[in-house]
């Protein structure tokens, strides 16, 4: 199984980065010169192994403005308890942020600028009726087994293994983390929330 991500800048960009992966092969990073084609650096893709709650951007994913307070209010929780669990964290230093692109956000969160993403807009969708757009295994796959070669943790919202047919129409629901101690920090607290809510995650994606 392999999984290729490509950055495709606008046209003031002069560089753009590759990552691909394979499964149990690992993860890798090049920097393209699109003027030459030339690679101008090139690496193994690896997270860190700082167990950081705090600090960073810890995106939760709502674009539909009806279900939009849902998530926000799943996000607060999850703060919450992390904040209670965790005195020393300091929650105005989460920050959000709206990135409408499945492999953008799992490419982001392999290189370490998200330290956290939570997409349950099917769950959230299901709760409060209203449809909305979802990712699909087709925006997501590929980097997902990226990410998850690079070293983070890529799941369902209970923290079961993704496992969904490769289509373009499957709902698919999930969670990511930089690392692995970032995701046994902060998956019990999104578990919490979701019950607080009266949400179960779906399980339609490995039907």
């Amino acid at each position: 199984t392999y999984g290729l991500l490509t950055e495709i800048p606008d046209t003031r960009g002069a560089l753009a980065r590759e990552l691909d992966g394979s499964r149990g092969g690992g993860a890798r990073v090049r920097l393209r010169d699109l003027g030459t084609d030339a690679i101008v650096r090139e690496g193994a893709l690896r997270s860190d192994e700082e167990r950081r709650l705090d600090r960073g951007y810890f995106p939760f994913f709502g674009y539909h403005p009806a279900s939009r307070p849902v998530v926000q209010t799943l996000c607060s929780d999850v703060v919450r308890r992390l904040g209670d669990a965790e005195p020393s964290i300091d929650p105005s230093t989460l920050f959000d942020d709206q990135y409408i692109s499945s492999a953008g956000q799992l490419a982001l969160l392999a290189l370490g600028h998200y330290r956290a993403i939570v997409d349950a807009r099917t769950t959230v969708g299901e709760r409060t009726g209203v449809a909305t757009q979802t990712a699909k295994p087709y925006d997501m796959a590929g980097a997902a087994l990226v990410a998850q070669e690079a070293g983070c943790a890529v799941v369902r919202l209970d923290g079961d293994a993704l496992a969904f047919p490769i289509d373009a129409e499957t709902p698919v629901d999930f969670a990511g983390f930089h690392n692995a101690a970032t995701a046994d920090a902060i998956l019990p607290h999104l578990g919490a929330a979701l019950d607080a809510l009266g949400v179960r995650p779906s399980r339609r994606e490995s039907d």
